[in-house]
């Protein structure tokens, strides 16, 4: 039987070990990939030839499989002891398709030492990130290498709107020293103190605070509360074996095992029912306090559209914002200093040109846009990438020449 997940290698072999003491007459196969690899790896096989389950963090991904008939409803798994809901949303696919198994919410890891000898303010909220003294701070990985960083990037979209959403994106991203390979990467880097915060999932950033290390977290107040889940696929090979699997998964003893300290996340099961550490977070406590109502379906829809987005105005010329951010910021201090009328003016002009989204919301809404996102091959997708990135990159260019500007007239100033 086979599992292919986008949850940590430590988590899957805690489960694999615990179900295979359970059943020993069935060996568990866990593949290792990120939400787009998964998403392909189910989408491009035929049926027969397909993994039996998938596991991750990313709602989407199985709003996605199950809207192209690749998950197999098993409505009998559900596990009674399981609310409805955590927040406004359902925890599972009202047909069965997909159940979650934990729950995840999200925010900021920072390093305290890291942060105190900079003398930096711990950050509370993604605005946080985005202030100067955060410059060459950050680090964050790209929604396009990781399912959960995609839902922070939708949830700042959602939060404020596509236009003031993607100025908060870009600006945060242009005091950013990296971004980084995969998710994982974020809290080790800030771990070990090669950064000062980054955005994380919290079972991320609770594993590093519960096992010692110098770092805390903080939900942000705009993010929501949200499943990990997992699916039986349509066309498994195995599929009694995976209902037994995913079964184990959603029973009490499968889902102590997230209390693990080398796991720590957050179980669907409520606390009455399990073995909570004192002073673990409350999911569903968390759900109430979020700000943010999040659009499942929204998120979905334009999937690939925001990550490969992302990529082409963040990762890609990522140099070029940082180059752009940097001279902000120096003519903003250079401002506050010695005013000038010609200088603020020119200042916000950079700001404008360096952080409005080069897609505007009505357009990212087409939906002939969306479909051709969906499909890489489409040559009216690639002339439109490659116009969003020459865009960018030129926009970063005239932003940074602006800050130049308006940093020379204050310098000028009496």
């Amino acid at each position: 039987m086979t599992v292919v997940s986008s949850l940590s290698q430590e988590m899957m072999r805690a489960y694999r070990l615990a179900f295979e003491r359970q059943h020993p007459g069935i060996r568990l196969e866990i593949v290792a990939k990120s939400t787009a690899e998964l998403l392909r790896e189910v989408e491009q096989r035929p049926a027969g030839k397909r993994p039996d389950i998938v596991w991750a963090s990313s709602i989407e991904a199985f709003v996605l499989l199950a809207r192209k008939g690749l998950l197999q409803p098993a409505p009998e798994l559900r596990n009674p002891q399981v609310p409805a809901k955590v927040g406004p949303h359902a925890l599972n696919d009202a047909s069965g398709r997909y159940f979650g198994q934990s729950l995840s919410g999200y925010g900021i890891m920072w390093n305290s030492d890291y942060l105190r000898q900079r003398q930096i303010r711990e950050p509370q909220e993604w605005q946080d990130l985005a202030q100067p003294a955060y410059a060459g701070h950050v680090v964050l990985s790209a929604p396009s290498r990781s399912g959960t960083t995609h839902l922070m990037v939708e949830s700042m979209l959602q939060g404020l709107g596509w236009e003031q959403g993607w100025a908060l994106l870009l600006q945060l991203a242009g005091n950013a020293a990296e971004i980084s390979p995969d998710s994982y990467a974020v809290p080790r880097g800030i771990a070990r103190g090669s950064y000062g915060a980054g955005l994380v999932i919290d079972a991320f950033g609770l594993a590093a605070k519960y096992s010692g290390m110098p770092v805390d977290f903080a939900y942000a107040t705009m993010a929501p509360v949200l499943p990990a889940s997992i699916g039986l696929v349509a066309g498994a090979r195995n599929p009694d074996e995976a209902k037994r699997f995913m079964a184990f998964t959603l029973s009490p003893p499968g889902q102590q095992l997230l209390l693990d300290p080398r796991i720590n996340r957050l179980p669907v099961l409520p606390a009455a029912v399990l073995h909570v550490p004192a002073g673990y977070p409350d999911p569903y406590q968390q759900a109430q306090r979020s700000r943010l109502q999040f659009d499942v379906e929204l998120s979905s829809t334009r999937y690939q559209l925001v990550s490969r987005l992302f990529d082409l105005v963040v990762t890609e010329p990522l140099a070029e914002l940082q180059a752009a951010t940097r001279a902000i910021h120096a003519a903003d201090r250079a401002l506050r200093s010695r005013s000038s009328r010609q200088g603020a003016a020119l200042l916000a002009s950079a700001r404008k040109v360096a952080y409005t989204p080069v897609v505007p919301a009505m357009e990212a809404s087409s939906r002939q846009w969306l479909a051709a996102a969906g499909a890489p091959a489409d040559a009216q997708w690639e002339r439109l990438q490659a116009i969003w990135s020459e865009t960018a990159r030129n926009n970063y260019r005239r932003a940074r020449q602006l800050a130049e500007q308006a940093l020379a007239q204050a310098q000028a100033a009496p």
